[in-house]
């Protein structure tokens, strides 16, 4: 897909990052039905417009989070594109991941903010 992508005058900086549409389906999918199943099986289908709860607060974090989230894979798909070297990229990605979360844990006193 990448390779099309190019081929079709994408900019090869942003190669990678047409593959994402296809292989997130199914994490969108997986977790779509998943959470249909414990929302029946909880009976908490109404928590989603429960006065009682903090939905604007709730939904702008979740939306923040995901799109955190997302970003973390579209930066990666640009940096794989420059560096070119397959799995070497993923383990810099993943120990950076896990360095920065460490770090911030150190600076919070492993409390939450």
């Amino acid at each position: 897909m990448a390779e099309t992508a190019v081929g079709l005058g994408l900019n090869p900086l942003f190669q990678n990052n047409v593959t994402y549409v296809v292989l997130l389906w199914g994490g969108l999918t997986t977790n779509f039905i998943w959470c249909i199943i414990l929302n029946s099986r909880n009976k908490t289908f109404g928590d989603y417009t429960n006065k009682k709860n903090p939905l604007i607060s709730n939904y702008i974090f979740s939306a923040l989070a995901g799109t955190t989230w997302f970003m973390q894979f579209f930066f990666y798909g640009m940096g794989e594109s420059k560096l070119g070297n397959g799995a070497s990229s993923w383990i810099l990605h993943m120990a950076f991941i896990i360095l920065i979360a460490n770090g911030w844990g150190i600076y919070l006193k492993g409390g939450v903010v």
